[in-house]
């Protein structure tokens, strides 16, 4: 089976693949949650193949609230908040066929379903404001999601002191006057 099959099935099963940035990703949306595949099938040396679906979970709120707060546009956003465990993910087999992709498909959609994602955004609300990459951002996104709008006014008042608390230098007083406004909603 190649990649392109891959993801002919993966769409068959009413999933959506998109080309983002010269990755194919497939999205499904399940009632409060999003899931996204980073499908892979790579022939080894050996005989066998490399199976990755490279699953993550989202939620649709957290993932507008990321977009919102940076002022992007997408079709499909999508910020993650659980990473599918790799070892169930990744395969070595010597055959794929579309049985054992429906399967394996099946199993990510049974894990995504039996995570509580609340833990998650709220691990991202307890960050440090210090903290790196990514991360600053899914802080203010979940501070907002989580309606924390004494926490999110407190900085906008050390913002507008001239104290940035430690925040990367992409994280702008009007980030966190969108995050503001997404909690008060």
């Amino acid at each position: 089976m190649t990649n392109k099959e891959l993801l002919e099935i993966i769409k068959r099963l009413g999933w959506k693949n998109i080309n983002r940035d010269g990755d194919m990703i497939s999205i499904l949306y399940l009632q409060d949650r999003v899931i996204k595949l980073l499908p892979y099938i790579k022939k080894r040396a050996s005989s066998d193949l490399y199976f990755d679906l490279g699953a993550s979970l989202g939620r649709e709120d957290f993932s507008r609230a990321t977009m919102h707060i940076r002022k992007r546009r997408e079709r499909n956003p999508f910020s993650y908040i659980l990473q599918h465990d790799e070892n169930i993910s990744v395969l070595f087999v010597e055959e794929i066929t579309e049985s054992f992709v429906v399967n394996e498909i099946n199993d990510v959609i049974d894990w995504a379903k039996a995570q509580d994602l609340q833990p998650g955004i709220d691990e991202y609300a307890a960050l440090p404001t210090g903290s790196l990459g990514i991360y600053p951002l899914y802080h203010l996104a979940a501070l907002a999601v989580n309606k924390d709008q004494v926490t999110l006014l407190n900085y906008l008042n050390h913002f507008k002191a001239g104290d940035r608390l430690d925040f990367v230098p992409y994280i702008t007083q009007e980030y966190i006057e969108r995050a503001y406004e997404i909690a008060c909603k």
